[in-house]
């Protein structure tokens, strides 16, 4: 988004920073932001929905954003059950969050937002969520926007990494319908990989940033077996030296 825009972005990963709602909403407040897009899954939706009321009355200007699965999947409930939030972006949001910002500033309209839910005369409306087929076409993520968190896992005060960890996705969606699983739904049972030289660009990047230990938090990273031996064999060739915690 940011080579497509010049906001001022600022990213706070409340879980991993270890806020609760109060130190969540005192940050947000702080820095009075003119839009603010929370991405939340069932088991956090219900402590969003507070911090957003208290950001509203405290700033009734801003714009509030959802996304996220269950969001997706409870768009018009939570924009017919909750007025703090004033728009939900369904399915992948690199594209339409940059629509719907545009949107906000008057260049289009919300009808050419993709997958955006909104309130028009009393009523709610949904556009069509589009999958994103070139997962190339994507900039690697702004991991400088958290750079100030120290992700790691532990187990009972066990460390379970070790060193400069971060996380990365090769790719999207899954094929199969697992009825307890909802990466089929959200991306309509298809898997898109990444390239295999593609993926090894951002790990070679990751490696020359000082990262030790990389997390793989793809829906189905080894659909194409020939894929992840490509990726592994490059990986060997341009003698990367790292390593996912197993």
């Amino acid at each position: 988004m940011r080579n497509q825009r010049g906001d001022d972005i600022g990213v706070v990963d409340a879980f991993c920073e270890n806020l609760d709602g109060k130190g969540l909403t005192d940050r947000i407040i702080s820095s009075r932001p003119d839009v603010l897009g929370f991405n939340c899954s069932t088991h956090t939706f219900l402590d969003v929905i507070p911090v957003l009321e208290e950001v509203k009355r405290k700033i009734p200007s801003v714009v509030t954003i959802l996304g996220g699965y269950h969001a997706t999947f409870a768009s018009e409930n939570i924009l017919k059950g909750y007025p703090c939030v004033d728009y939900v972006l369904r399915g992948e949001g690199e594209r339409s969050l940059v629509q719907l910002l545009d949107c906000i500033e008057g260049r289009v309209s919300i009808g050419e937002v993709e997958g955006a839910c909104f309130r028009e005369n009393g009523q709610v409306k949904c556009r069509d969520f589009q999958l994103i087929q070139d997962l190339d076409s994507l900039p690697f993520p702004a991991r400088d926007l958290v750079s100030r968190v120290k992700y790691g896992y532990t187990h009972q005060g066990v460390p379970l990494t070790y060193g400069r960890l971060t996380t990365m996705s090769t790719s999207r969606g899954c094929p199969f319908n697992c009825t307890y699983c909802s990466c089929a739904a959200l991306s309509l049972k298809r898997w898109r990989p990444r390239s295999a030289e593609n993926v090894v660009e951002e790990i070679e990047g990751l490696n020359a940033e000082g990262y030790e230990d990389c997390v793989l938090v793809d829906d189905n990273f080894t659909h194409d077996p020939k894929r992840v031996e490509r990726i592994c064999d490059l990986i060997r060739k341009k003698g990367i030296d790292m390593r996912g915690p197993g």
